[in-house]
């Protein structure tokens, strides 16, 4: 039982990392202008991403911001890891949805 503890634990702390590496993705191309960071799924840099900077700023931010309430909803609300992966699929097909119409528009 004990080490259920650990592996939980140490998954909380792996996306709490997560978490903090999309908002800090998030501060550097919305504050620090690196519009390097701006890529497309495939890694690719996009074209224009002067353009598109601050959409994909806010979208890094809100990706943050909902895996931070996740983790706080977890130990809140008792959610059991066998529904993590589930919730954590959604946040993540939501982000790249929305990388896909950022490049999208991004082309035309």
């Amino acid at each position: 039982m004990n080490e259920y503890i650990w592996i939980a634990f140490l998954c909380y702390l792996a996306i709490l990392g997560i978490a903090c590496y999309f908002l800090l993705c998030a501060y550097r191309v919305g504050v620090k202008k690196e519009f390097r960071l701006i890529k497309n799924l495939n890694g690719q840099p996009l074209k224009n991403r002067q353009l598109i900077a601050r959409p994909f700023a806010i979208m890094e931010l809100l990706t943050g911001i909902t895996l931070i309430l996740f983790l706080i909803a977890v130990p809140v609300f008792s959610i059991q890891m066998r529904i993590w992966p589930a919730l954590i699929v959604v946040i993540g097909s939501a982000r790249q949805l929305r990388i896909l119409k950022l490049a999208q528009q991004n082309e035309s």
